[in-house]
């Protein structure tokens, strides 16, 4: 019995261990929003501005900054397919 509880214990830490390692982790993969980036290619300055849902909203002056800003917000949410699309033309 004795044993029995030890284990149930040990098993309960382990757990609780992994979730926090594995929150934190995620945690430590998002982005950070709250930057400057100065980019070659972009003519003009491009405000991006991310909502309370994170959903961005892009001002620029002409549309190529603005379609180059899109790429630029899109790209962190879909890294592997950009680069099997590389991979499988090169």
């Amino acid at each position: 019995m004795r044993i029995l509880k030890w284990g149930i214990i040990v098993t309960g830490v382990a757990v609780i261990t992994a979730f926090a390692a594995g929150y934190f982790y995620l945690r430590s993969t998002l982005p950070d929003y709250n930057r400057s980036l100065t980019l070659p290619g972009v003519s003009q300055e491009v405000e991006i501005i991310r909502d309370s849902f994170g959903m961005a909203h892009i001002r620029a002056v002409d549309d190529a900054d603005g379609y180059f800003a899109m790429g630029t917000v899109a790209y962190p949410d879909y890294p592997p397919l950009l680069w099997s699309e590389i991979i499988s033309v090169g």
